[in-house]
């Protein structure tokens, strides 16, 4: 089975749980329960809003790629070599027109902000804490994790 077809086979609430759950690739994050933490967040969303809206989403997204896959199998083999040999030329075009001469750097600061507070206020190091604002939480520390499972 191809990855297509897995994701098209996904149950609505795992689709939901990979845009919700925790996202544990992040530093500082090893070695904690992650199924025990995306649990919580289930339990915690199960029937809101927000929850049903994600359901809604997956559904569309799910639907989508179905067609997809359906438009896909009437795809012959001339039309396919056909758009093999255009997006071949595209890239010649491209290719040389690229301007390297530009140089982008992206710094990732969530810890940052969080570090900060710790910095300017000592007594925080050892309670959990979070930075953000009333519509974004933008870095907890991982104490406040922690202390969310036990």
């Amino acid at each position: 089975m191809d990855d297509t077809k897995k994701i098209c086979n996904t149950s609505s609430s795992d689709g939901v749980l990979l845009r919700m759950g925790l996202n544990d690739n992040k530093a500082g994050m090893q070695g904690l329960d992650k199924e025990k933490i995306n649990k919580i967040i289930m339990e915690a969303t199960k029937g809101s809003r927000f929850y049903e809206n994600e359901l809604k989403k997956d559904r569309q997204v799910n639907q989508r790629i179905e067609k997809m896959m359906q438009l896909k199998e009437k795809i012959t083999t001339q039309q396919l070599l056909k758009a093999q040999l255009q997006v071949d030329k595209l890239v010649v075009e491209l290719e040389q027109s690229r301007n390297l001469s530009r140089i982008i750097v992206h710094i990732d600061m969530d810890a940052f902000y969080a570090a900060v507070e710790m910095r300017d206020n000592p007594e925080l190091r050892e309670k959990p804490i979070a930075v953000g604002s009333m519509s974004m939480l933008v870095r907890p520390n991982v104490k406040l994790i922690q202390k969310s499972i036990t």
